[in-house]
């Protein structure tokens, strides 16, 4: 297995320990598990606060915050995005 996918199974292995600790408590608040996930995955890749991530997100322009945003048709269009971003890399190894 390449470091790359050691260091993503990692991260994989610590949000699946994350949802059955929430799991096991039975809590009730998507909003809270998210921002977790999302602290485990910044804090990953060196992000050292919430307001840096997404500083970073708005600059690169990948996500906005804007209330008159259809939030499906922006969620659908990145993830498109990120499928074909990865699609290009794995034909490149």
């Amino acid at each position: 297995m390449s470091s790359a996918n050691e260091s993503g199974i990692e991260v994989m292995a610590l949000l699946e320990a994350y949802r059955l600790l929430v799991d096991s408590r039975k809590e009730n608040n998507p909003d809270h598990c998210i921002r977790v996930c999302q602290a485990i995955v910044a804090g990953v890749f060196g992000y050292n606060s919430r307001n840096e991530w997404t500083d970073a997100i708005q600059t690169a322009g990948l996500v906005s915050y804007n209330h008159d945003v259809d939030l499906h048709e922006q969620y659908k269009a990145l993830n498109e995005k990120v499928k074909e971003k990865n699609n290009a890399n794995n034909d490149r190894t």
